[in-house]
């Protein structure tokens, strides 16, 4: 009497088309929840970036450290760049070095932590309002 102990080819290569179909289906859906994954990962690093920078222009204004050049009111933007040698903070327009370093100080390296995956190695920050009316920022990835 003859035992079976194994599958025949036919059985393996019905189960590697099943698997294969499977895998069809899943993933497209699972392509897609990345995606989904790393905009919303974007949009909360950006989020963060944003409350960081509101909070240093309203540090900056009580310890009377301008962030604009007429120091009073203004619109600047500070693009944020993580590289191999550190943070690199640059600013144009009506902003300062010493907000500049204040943002470098207040971000720290975790800032490479918030690098976009695929629309941009900077982050650039605008900061716009007045000592007065206080300070707003938005954000977004850029090249």
């Amino acid at each position: 009497m003859k035992s079976n102990k194994g599958f025949s080819l036919i059985e393996l290569i019905i189960v590697i088309a099943i698997m294969a179909v499977l895998v069809a289906i899943i993933a497209p859906n699972l392509t897609k929840y990345l995606g989904k994954s790393k905009t919303s990962t974007d949009k909360a690093n950006l989020a963060e970036v944003k409350k960081q920078a509101k909070l240093a222009a309203s540090n900056a204004s009580i310890d009377e450290v301008p962030i604009f050049n007429n120091a009073s009111t203004g619109t600047c933007t500070y693009v944020i760049e993580s590289t191999n040698s550190g943070l690199n903070v640059d600013f144009s327009g009506n902003g300062t070095s010493q907000f500049a370093n204040i943002l470098k100080g207040v971000l720290g390296d975790d800032i490479s932590t918030k690098s976009k995956i695929g629309n941009g190695t900077k982050i650039s920050i605008t900061i716009t309002g007045t000592i007065s009316g206080g300070y707003d920022a938005t954000t977004k990835f850029t090249n």
